[in-house]
């Protein structure tokens, strides 16, 4: 059907589990998250753009759409 899946996935290991146990802010668990590699919404569809299997005018329509 010419659709490409974008997809945020947070991976939870032992130290996003502490930090989420211990009531870390968003903003905390964020950082957490991509210092161990999590890809956000908006940096994956870039990916996608730029490995040439989207247009940015498809990332902007869908980014607009989910925010």
């Amino acid at each position: 059907m010419g659709r490409v899946g974008v997809f945020e996935v947070l991976p939870v290991d032992s130290v996003m589990r502490e930090a989420i146990m211990r009531n870390k802010s968003s903003k905390e668990l964020n950082h957490i998250a991509t210092e161990r590699g999590m890809m956000s919404l908006e940096a994956a569809a870039k990916h996608k753009v730029m490995q040439g299997l989207t247009t940015i005018e498809e990332l902007h329509r869908v980014l607009v759409f989910a925010g």
